[in-house]
């Protein structure tokens, strides 16, 4: 397993059940999915991205441990 993967992966392994399965569905969902509707995902998750809580510093980020 390469660096990235393992960093989504632990990410992955952070989160509870619920979570979890609602991960799984949007992955499935995007894999499935024609090309404008993968353009459309990865615009929303991009500018949500953008405002993404960083959390207290000194602490690490919790999907990639970092």
């Amino acid at each position: 397993m390469n660096e990235k993967t393992k960093r989504v992966f632990n990410g992955w392994l952070a989160l509870n059940d619920a979570e979890r399965r609602d991960f799984v569905n949007a992955a499935s969902d995007y894999s499935e999915g024609n090309d404008s509707h993968k353009t459309e995902i990865r615009e929303s998750i991009r500018k949500s991205a953008t405002s993404m809580e960083l959390g207290p510093l000194g602490r690490g980020c919790p999907c990639c441990g970092r």
